[in-house]
């Protein structure tokens, strides 16, 4: 494949670093450390596999969203966080969250004290909002008018699904009010469970996820569009979780770990469900992984700390043509 330039930072030193997933590959771009998917699927094959979702991230389907309007509180606790972050940079004002999903964000920031507004092109996730008394236009950002502009504007874990990210973020700069704050989070492709897993890392996936940022890339992408970073910082998932997909890729690492898929058979765990009989009790082995995950727990708690944690999260903030905040 010939040279390709960056689309961050337009650079022709770039390279592929993993080569026919699927009909796909992944370059990276060898100065800003970006990477992106060659070939870049068409906007008519991405209008297609989105329309047929009924969830654009985890936790914002419809099972969950029925859940929430029964019993909020499980439900609130992560997206009130969400919100106290928020609250560290703007104490309120006009938010604008680019793909709202089913509203549960927007719902407690409006509880917060903001004036929210959402983005979403999911036709479920626009009837659930709906139901939440929620001011949401449907469709694609880049796509999109909008006559306001905003004090805090919001993209969490939409902007490695775009074909377009840098005029994406571009726009944001465009609707942001002076000293406006722009917060976005996304996969880290630097993290330790992306440099374990290389192609096999769980975020990696077409044509959902078309770019993969570092913080060093994401940053690059947000100052020279007009952005100050005020803040970077990595974050893991549900702790389990994470302790088990970091074993799993440091096995993969040493070559112990197979890829090859298995067939999980849940006969059991069916014949348990569907018997009055009393449950099993926990054999010792399930006891003793379970307990060992508890006291790996303090290790992925290192990982942000070095900036390689799972997730990534910048927050930004409108500066002037001079690269001084308003």
């Amino acid at each position: 494949m010939k040279a390709t330039n960056c689309p961050v930072c337009s650079s022709v030193e770039t390279e592929i670093r993993f080569i026919n997933l699927g009909k796909y590959n992944i370059v990276k771009c060898n100065k800003c450390t970006y990477h992106f998917t060659l070939p870049v699927p068409t906007t008519e094959e991405l209008d297609q596999y989105y329309k047929a979702q009924s969830i654009f991230f985890v936790g914002s389907g419809v099972d969950t969203f029925e859940g929430y309007l029964l019993n909020p509180l499980p439900y609130r606790e992560r997206y009130l966080n969400r919100v106290k972050r928020l609250k560290e940079f703007k104490s309120t004002g006009q938010l604008l969250d680019i793909g709202c999903a089913g509203g549960i964000f927007l719902d407690c920031a409006r509880d917060s004290g903001f004036t929210v507004e959402g983005v979403e092109p999911s036709e479920t996730g626009i009837e659930l909002c709906k139901k939440l008394g929620l001011s949401v236009q449907k469709g694609f950002f880049l796509n999109m008018k909008f006559d306001s502009q905003y004090d805090i504007i919001t993209m969490y874990d939409v902007l490695e699904h775009t074909l377009y990210p840098k005029e994406e973020v571009s726009k944001v700069y465009s609707m942001l009010k002076p000293e406006g704050i722009f917060v976005i989070t996304l996969p880290n492709i630097d993290s330790l469970l992306a440099r374990l897993h290389g192609s096999k890392w769980d975020m990696i996936g077409f044509p959902e996820h078309l770019n993969y940022f570092t913080p060093k890339s994401l940053s690059l992408l947000l100052k020279n569009n007009g952005f100050e970073i005020l803040s970077v910082r990595t974050f893991n998932g549900e702790p389990n979780y994470t302790i088990l997909v970091l074993i799993k890729g440091v096995l993969r690492a040493m070559g112990f770990f197979s890829d090859k898929k298995t067939a999980v058979n849940n006969a059991d765990s069916s014949a348990q469900t569907n018997s009055n009989n009393p449950p099993l009790p926990i054999p010792l082995w399930k006891q003793s992984i379970k307990k060992s995950l508890i006291l790996l727990r303090p290790l992925i708690y290192l990982l942000p700390i070095f900036n390689v944690g799972e997730g990534l999260e910048i927050i930004a903030q409108k500066a002037n043509h001079n690269g001084k905040v308003n």
